[in-house]
């Protein structure tokens, strides 16, 4: 299955930035502020929403 997240606020290392993730056969594969949305993915729109990865402990740092 391919997922793509659209126009959200993204949590990485850099801290929260503007971006677009796409996600092919279960793993992530793209981030950024363009990303190449596979024809048959299922999309998702993340606009004026936080993507955080799983790690609960960095949301937390980057939100500090």
């Amino acid at each position: 299955m391919n997922l793509a997240v659209l126009g959200g606020s993204v949590v990485g290392d850099d801290g929260v930035v503007p971006a677009d993730i796409v996600a092919r056969n279960g793993r992530v594969d793209e981030v950024g502020p363009q990303v190449d949305v596979p024809s048959d993915a299922r999309v998702l729109d993340a606009r004026g929403l936080l993507v955080a990865p799983g790690d609960t402990p960095a949301l937390v740092q980057a939100l500090e």
